[in-house]
C-alpha cells in the first residue's frame, strides 16, 4: 500500500460549542482547533492517519478522522482501535476499585495472590510496584534488575500479572471484568472477548523502509492485554475520561492514588515525568497534565487530561511510522500536545 493511498481526508468534523465551565469564555478553544487543523494539513515527516477528538468535559469541540481505517475504507465512529499502554490506567482502575472492595492490598506481596510464581522475589515484590514499575523484574525465570522500589524500569510484564491478580481475586476473566468497567462509564458495544475477529477494529499499518506497508498482525490469545491490547474508539475514550475524571469509578482517596506520582520515568518524549498508577503526571509551568501514551505495532495512542481546564486530548491512529526513537510514529501526538500547552499556559 502507497503512502498516497493513507493520506486522503475521508471525514472532516470539527465544530466549536458553548459550554457551561467558567472559563469558556476566556480560552481559546478556537484558536487550538485552527491550530491543530493546520497541523493536520502536512505530509511532512509523515501523514497522520487516525481520528482525534478534543473535548471539556463530555463536550466536543474537535474532532476529526483522516485516512483510512482499512485499505480505502472510510473511517466510522464505532471504530476500535489497539490502544497500547493506555490499558494500564483501566487495569489499575480495576486494581484500586479491588483495594476499596477489600479484596486486595497494595502493600501485600504478589505471592499471596500468585503462589505458583517460581522466583524467591515473588515475597518481595508489592502490587503498589508492579503498578508504578518499580518491581525489577525483567523476565519471569530471571533475577531482578534491581531491589524492589529503588528504581524504576517501565514494564508490561508487571500489568501482566496484575490482570492474573485480578482474574484469581474475582474468579473472572480480565476481558470480563474491563468489560464490566466499561459499562459503567456508558460505553457500548464493548467486547467481553477479543478471540474471534472483531469487524470494528482498525487496521493498523506499519511503514517499511521502501515506503510500501505491512499489516499489523495480533494474536489476542498471547497478547499483554492488561498492559496493552485493549480495544476501544476515541468516543469509548472520552467516556472514560468523563467517569474517572469526574470521580464516578473510584472514591476520592483512591482517585488520589491513581494519579499521584509515586516514581520518575525519563521518557524519551517527555523526559523526566512523574509516575503515578498506570498514568503521567506532568506539572511543567504550573500545567497539571495526567495521562499516557500508547504504542503496539501498527497502533499509535495519546489520551490526556488536563483538571484545571477538565479537557481532555484523545487521539488513535493506525500509521506506525517504525521509528527506533519513536519521534517520528508520535509526531502528531506531540505536536497536538504543544498546541494545548503553548495555548493553555497563556491563559
Amino acid at each position: 500500500m502507497k503512502l498516497k493511498l493513507l493520506h486522503k481526508i475521508i471525514i472532516v468534523f470539527s465544530f466549536t460549542a458553548s459550554y457551561s465551565v467558567s472559563f469558556s469564555q476566556s480560552t481559546n478553544f478556537q484558536g487550538i482547533s485552527d491550530a491543530v487543523d493546520s497541523l493536520l494539513q502536512t505530509n511532512h515527516p509523515r501523514p497522520f492517519n487516525g481520528q482525534i477528538i478534543l473535548a471539556v468535559n463530555d463536550a466536543i469541540f474537535y474532532k476529526k478522522s483522516i485516512g483510512f481505517s482499512k485499505d480505502k475504507t472510510e473511517f466510522t465512529q464505532t471504530d476500535k482501535f489497539i490502544i497500547g499502554s493506555l490499558s494500564k490506567q483501566i487495569t489499575a482502575v480495576l486494581i484500586l476499585r479491588a483495594v476499596e472492595e477489600e479484596r486486595l492490598k497494595l502493600n501485600d506481596p504478589i505471592s499471596k495472590y500468585l503462589p505458583n510464581l517460581k522466583m524467591e522475589w515473588k515475597n518481595t515484590i508489592t502490587i503498589h510496584q508492579l503498578l508504578n514499575h518499580t518491581h525489577g523484574i525483567i523476565d519471569l525465570q530471571e533475577d531482578l534488575a534491581f531491589a524492589p522500589g529503588t528504581d524504576f524500569s517501565y514494564s508490561n510484564i508487571g500489568y501482566q500479572l496484575l490482570g492474573e491478580i485480578l482474574e484469581q481475586r474475582y474468579n473472572s476473566s480480565y476481558l470480563q471484568l474491563a468489560s464490566n468497567l466499561f459499562t459503567l462509564c456508558g460505553i457500548a458495544n464493548h467486547l467481553a472477548s477479543l478471540t474471534t475477529k472483531q469487524p470494528n477494529l482498525v487496521e493498523g499499518k506499519i511503514k517499511n523502509k521502501n515506503n510500501s506497508y505491512t499489516t499489523s498482525t495480533t494474536d489476542f490469545t498471547t497478547a499483554y492485554i492488561p498492559a496493552g491490547y485493549l480495544i476501544a474508539s476515541t468516543s469509548d475514550l472520552l467516556k472514560w475520561n468523563t467517569a474517572l475524571h469526574q470521580q464516578k469509578l473510584l472514591q476520592k482517596e483512591s482517585y488520589q492514588l491513581l494519579i499521584t506520582p509515586s516514581a520518575t520515568q525519563n521518557h524519551s518524549l517527555f523526559g523526566p515525568i512523574g509516575y503515578a498508577y498506570g498514568i503521567r503526571v506532568s506539572d511543567e509551568n504550573r500545567l497539571k497534565e495526567i495521562g499516557h501514551t500508547g504504542y503496539a505495532p501498527g497502533y499509535i495512542s495519546m489520551n490526556l487530561y488536563y483538571p484545571e481546564y477538565k479537557t481532555s486530548i484523545i487521539v488513535l491512529e493506525n500509521l506506525d511510522w517504525n521509528d527506533d526513537a519513536m519521534r517520528q510514529t508520535f509526531y502528531f501526538e506531540m505536536k497536538i500536545r504543544e498546541i494545548f500547552r503553548q495555548t493553555l499556559t497563556k491563559e
